[in-house]
């Protein structure tokens, strides 16, 4: 007679269990349940078992290997796996990759409104940097020091005396145009010389160039950070001193 837990046949009384899962079984082994987890993935387990891989709590988040001896997991995608392995980036900023070939991305910052990306070389991270542009100014006082990256038109009726700057970054420019009929002059501070083609001027203060007439030009670069500069351009008679 057949009871809840046991069914009669001619040969003998079998047990009824309840099992719950995934069931696997093979010829030496009886029939398991492996119980896995509400939307979690199934992976083989060890002994013909089946688990489950619980799900991640974060939508979108990729499931990983954990290689040839673990299960894999939900988690950040490594650059091997053609991920970024990073978590958050900033917003809006640029994406760059690692430090090596499989490092995690880096992120460079957003910088300002205007400025451009400048490269750091083979082995830094490129930065913004703000471009510097050359200002003009309509000078009408007779002595300045010059600014650099400046340009400069001379509009006065006497003589304008501008005097080189006793700093300058390699590569600073300066230009000189003539426009009041009083003409100019560059003077120079101490330890400081204007090469122009063949001819230089006096080292120091008793350097100079100058206009001859009214609307000659020069325009100058710092070739040798503080103490040289070099005549890049000149229209005009100039005076060598």
């Amino acid at each position: 007679m057949a009871t809840q837990n046991a069914l009669n046949n001619q040969t003998g009384t079998f047990a009824i269990n309840t099992l719950t899962g995934i069931l696997t079984a093979n010829s030496t082994s009886p029939i398991t349940a492996s119980t896995v987890t509400q939307y979690g993935v199934v992976v083989a387990g060890a002994s013909n078992l089946v688990t489950s891989v619980a799900p991640s709590a974060t939508s979108g988040v990729p499931l990983i290997s954990g290689g040839s001896s673990s299960n894999p997991s939900f988690g950040t995608a490594v650059v091997a796996g053609g991920g970024t392995g990073a978590v958050t980036f900033t917003a809006y900023s640029l994406v760059a990759a690692g430090t090596t070939a499989t490092g995690v991305f880096q992120s460079v910052g957003t910088g300002t409104s205007g400025q451009v990306l400048i490269s750091g070389g083979s082995a830094a991270l490129p930065s913004w940097s703000t471009i510097s542009t050359n200002s003009w100014v309509d000078q009408t006082g007779t002595t300045l020091t010059l600014a650099i990256n400046t340009s400069y038109t001379m509009n006065a009726a006497s003589l304008i005396t501008g005097t080189l700057p006793a700093t300058a970054a390699y590569g600073s420019t300066i230009r000189v145009v003539g426009k009041g009929a009083g003409g100019w002059k560059i003077a120079q501070p101490a330890g400081v010389t204007i090469h122009f083609s063949g001819v230089n001027t006096t080292t120091g203060t008793g350097g100079s160039l100058a206009s001859t007439l009214q609307y000659d030009v020069v325009d100058i670069v710092c070739s040798i950070a503080n103490t040289d500069w070099t005549v890049m351009e000149a229209i005009g008679n100039i005076t060598i001193v």
